[in-house]
């Protein structure tokens, strides 16, 4: 039950334990059971909650075969209204209903139940504690653990309202956060249900990200952002291309998959940014962001020369000759099994690779030697694009080697 519910309840059942709720009742008892010819009488006696004694009878003949009463019990008691059973002396039973007053005045509270759950009374006392740091009444509070004090009695929505400044954070409130006539409603959401920002991830259509400059292009992509509500609903969700804003979607307060494809006002082969922004009805505070990039770049070249006995240079066309080709974005490279009569290892990329510049370290995995001094480098460029070059100064026989480049 929310905290208002409780503390209402809380009073309800002091107020009728006390005897001035609206839980009462006058009880009535059986007083008495006496012989009298050809039967028996019973006398039940009660109290009116007015404080008038009474009484009924009710008189039992015997049976033919003097079949009389055995016994009077109380079997039950539902709400106000207890049932007796009467057993005879031949086995066979009676059951009647006495219902009692429900006038004011003290009475007797048997079954406490709050939102339909039975609670026990013990020696009519229903005990109900609250965390120490948490204090709710309309006096100050003398305790010095406690950091909230909730006056019910003060204004400012569903019984009452606070101002002051957490001492501590717990749930969703945090230390030193500062209140001003925050309503008990606010402070519970607060306290037992802390704001979540959304969530959400990006996916792209085609889902390639690296592509082939000289090779290929790309003349629309489809942005996927699945977006998923956590506390509050969904403002709107934004789409980026290269840090434009290309779109802007307030249809799906709920979340869920929304996408939009850009279509490019011609054929592009540039690498690009993809940015996608959600927020919720808090505003900018609540801002979530997923971004990627695809890129377009030029072909890595590696392989070996075989020295035919001229002078060796590197060239475009040599280049370009090369055995293996890979499109990627980082300069690392580990060439594996290399074989050669006696040849020079060559390896090319492009330098404005995102991760482009100079090598630092080549090495023989084998062996773990660095060869770095082995190799010479130079720059050449190739169908417009500039290439770091790296090969061997001298020839060499190679038989399954690897070689790592980093």
């Amino acid at each position: 039950m929310d905290i208002i519910t409780y503390i209402l309840s809380k009073k309800y059942t002091n107020d009728s334990l006390d005897g001035i709720g609206a839980v009462k009742g006058a009880p009535c008892r059986i007083s008495k059971i006496e012989p009298i010819e050809g039967g028996k009488k019973i006398t039940s006696a009660g109290t009116s909650n007015s404080g008038v004694e009474s009484t009924s009878t009710l008189i039992v003949k015997d049976g033919e075969q003097g079949n009389g009463i055995a016994k009077v019990e109380k079997i039950k008691t539902v709400d106000f209204v207890d049932t007796y059973r009467m057993t005879f002396d031949d086995g066979s039973t009676f059951e009647y209903e006495v219902a009692n007053g429900s006038s004011s005045g003290s009475g007797k509270i048997d079954i406490i139940k709050v939102n339909g759950v039975e609670l026990p009374v013990i020696d009519k006392t229903v005990d109900i504690e609250i965390p120490e740091y948490i204090y709710i009444g309309n006096t100050e509070p003398t305790d010095e653990n406690v950091v909230l004090w909730i006056n019910p009695d003060e204004t400012g929505g569903a019984g009452g309202s606070y101002s002051g400044t957490s001492g501590i954070a717990i749930g969703g409130i945090k230390k030193n956060q500062t209140f001003n006539n925050a309503t008990l409603q606010e402070m519970f959401d607060m306290l037992l249900h802390p704001y979540e920002k959304p969530t959400m991830t990006l996916g792209i259509n085609p889902a390639k990200t690296i592509y082939d400059k000289d090779a290929e292009t790309l003349s629309s992509i489809t942005i996927n952002a699945n977006v998923t509500k956590k506390t509050e609903n969904i403002k709107e969700i934004r789409f980026y291309v290269d840090n434009v804003l290309v779109n802007t979607d307030t249809s799906h307060p709920n979340g869920g998959l929304v996408s939009y494809t850009h279509t490019f006002a011609s054929p592009t082969n540039t690498t690009f940014n993809v940015k996608i922004e959600c927020e919720d009805i808090k505003g900018a505070t609540s801002k979530v962001s997923a971004n990627t990039n695809v890129y377009f770049v030029g072909k890595s070249y590696y392989g070996v020369v075989e020295d035919d006995g001229t002078a060796f240079a590197i060239t475009e066309s040599l280049i370009k000759g090369l055995s293996k080709t890979e499109v990627k974005i980082k300069k690392a490279l580990t060439y594996k099994n290399i074989n050669a009569t006696f040849g020079r290892i060559v390896y090319a990329y492009p330098k404005d690779l995102p991760s482009g510049g100079a090598l630092t370290s080549i090495k023989d995995q084998g062996t773990g030697w660095s060869v770095f001094d082995s190799y010479t480098s130079q720059e050449i460029t190739i169908d417009g694009i500039t290439y770091l070059c790296y090969y061997m100064i001298d020839a060499g026989g190679f038989d399954g080697v690897t070689m790592v480049f980093a």
